[in-house]
């Protein structure tokens, strides 16, 4: 499907996963596939999942459909609607991980499936890629309209990947972006108040611009929101509590981070066609040189 699923610990579990709930099966005489025995076990202590969350999918897109028809435009429905089927699919992907950990069946799903490991948390990365994958590409035929959310999916997902030159940009402007998210903190400001308010400012700027400029303004604009959201990450890294030792933990938890944070604002921007191309065309820019360690200068 061309889908790049963004990492499992940007989602947050709805509370569907009930493994008291047992969902008694009436097929023991069939002979099963080692990949449908784990789909059935897998079913019994999830209680069907799959099918709820695929029907909720289904539900939710006509209703989204209906509610929107006649306020907002065909493009900006589709956005809302992309943005709830990622939700779905990955909390799909969530409750698929769990249930296949309380199965036992994470190392032979990653053997059938294909996933190449090295660690435990490679292993559940890797099973809640292919997990939300399956969900999307089997979800494709349910409407008519679902082509068309999906490619908007995709879209998203160009434009809230972390791009591979942040580091180095950040590196460039550590000191004002240092006492920027000191103040943020002294004030206690709800960092997604404050992104929301950033990328409204950045978007009202210098309207004004020759013709000629209007490319190299589309960039600079992108290039600002990138570091709003960064700061969003920085700031969300900053008051979760307890602090994180782990450096890959600490790297997952900021890409994340990062990444909710452009999800968040891609309303925002979706009706700029300029910059939302522009941060969709950074996003796949090499580093310009070795890429600094986060947060140094």
């Amino acid at each position: 499907m061309g889908i790049t699923p963004l990492p499992r610990t940007d989602r947050r579990r709805r509370e569907h996963f009930n493994p008291g709930m047992i969902v008694p099966s009436h097929h023991h005489h069939v002979s099963l596939t080692p990949k449908a025995r784990i789909v059935r076990a897998m079913a019994i202590k999830t209680g069907g999942i799959n099918r709820k969350l695929y029907t909720r999918a289904k539900k939710g897109l006509k209703k989204i459909e209906g509610l929107y028809s006649n306020k907002l435009t065909l493009r900006d429905i589709r956005i809302r609607q992309a943005l709830f089927l990622d939700e779905i699919a990955a909390s799909n992907a969530d409750h698929a991980v769990e249930g296949l950990k309380k199965v036992g069946a994470l190392e032979s799903t990653a053997e059938i499936e294909k996933v190449k490991y090295s660690t435990q948390l490679e292993l559940e990365n890797g099973i809640w890629d292919k997990m939300f994958a399956g969900f999307i590409k089997n979800f494709r035929r349910s409407l008519p309209q679902a082509p068309e959310v999906i490619r908007m999916i995709q879209q998203i997902r160009g434009f809230t990947k972390v791009p591979l030159s942040i580091h180095f940009e950040r590196s460039k402007h550590w000191n004002a972006i240092s006492k920027i998210e000191a103040e943020l903190l002294e004030k206690k400001v709800n960092p997604e108040e404050n992104l929301k308010e950033e990328i409204q400012r950045v978007l009202k700027r210098n309207m004004n611009t020759p013709a000629g400029e209007h490319k190299k303004l589309a960039r600079l604009r992108a290039l600002d929101i990138i570091i709003a959201s960064s700061i969003y990450a920085d700031l969300l890294m900053k008051t979760t509590g307890q602090p994180i030792v782990d450096k890959i933990a600490r790297e997952q938890f900021w890409n994340d981070a990062y990444s909710q944070g452009m999800e968040k604002a891609y309303p925002q921007i979706a009706q700029h066609e300029d910059v939302l191309r522009a941060i969709i065309n950074y996003n796949k820019e090499s580093p310009k040189k070795s890429t600094p360690l986060l947060g140094t200068k």
